[in-house]
């Protein structure tokens, strides 16, 4: 049944346009537009993963190169290590004059791997301020595991070491001694004993040696020691 009254239509289309602008216009949309509409939401979703993907992807990238950075660092700090150990093994012996041997020796340690030091004067029928070793046996021994090979000497958490004296090696001292400490060590060939002296205390240890070997001067050193000869002290 059709209404043919224009001017009933003209007011029906009049109440719609009303409708609409007492709307939110959003809601009232062609098809045409809403799909133009998702077109683009998905395009710009599109984009937003895109850019997400590549922000991962830079930030493996620089994961990997910090990997690689820090395994380079690590390899470079263990060749500097095996180039100071190297160094250290070239230098096994050091020479000093006859002077220096007779004054007192600062020593101070730090690192754990040990080995002698040999001061290549013989030592004579007199005192001098070192620790001694009978240099072949230590020499078989490539300056290394020293411990009842050859050396008399004491160690800084107060114990004493040496080759011929099982009663006595690796025995307790009445001192120990640390940084700047100063210990006088004094050898005697023709009584036949060796002697150190704690400065700062007057604390001393005394031992017997075997003489029917040269006897040289030596320093027992761990990894980065030093080694300070003093030109005077007070005794």
């Amino acid at each position: 049944m059709f209404n043919l009254e224009q001017n009933q239509v003209e007011s029906s289309r009049l109440i719609s346009v009303d409708c609409i602008h007492n709307n939110d216009p959003i809601k009232y949309t062609s098809l045409q537009d809403a799909n133009l509409r998702w077109k683009n939401k998905n395009q710009d979703k599109f984009r937003e993963q895109s850019i997400i993907s590549y922000l991962k992807e830079i930030r493996e990238q620089n994961n990997k190169i910090l990997s690689e950075l820090i395994e380079n660092l690590n390899s470079e700090q263990q060749s500097i290590q095996q180039v100071l150990q190297n160094q250290l093994d070239q230098t096994d012996i050091y020479g000093f004059n006859l002077k220096q041997i007779e004054e007192v020796t600062l020593i101070y340690v730090n690192k754990i791997n040990q080995k002698c030091c040999l001061i290549y004067n013989l030592i004579q029928n007199k005192k001098i301020k070192l620790d001694i070793i009978q240099s072949l046996m230590i020499q078989m021994n490539g300056y290394y595991d020293n411990y009842g090979k050859g050396v008399y000497f004491i160690e800084q958490e107060g114990r004493c070491f040496n080759h011929d004296q099982q009663d006595k090696n690796n025995s307790c001292i009445p001192f120990k001694f640390t940084f700047n400490d100063i210990v006088i060590v004094e050898v005697d060939i023709q009584n036949n004993y060796i002697k150190w002296i704690k400065q700062s205390t007057n604390e001393l240890y005394k031992l017997n040696i075997n003489t029917s070997q040269d006897l040289y001067s030596c320093v027992n050193l761990h990894y980065y020691s030093k080694v300070e000869i003093l030109s005077e002290f007070n005794e």
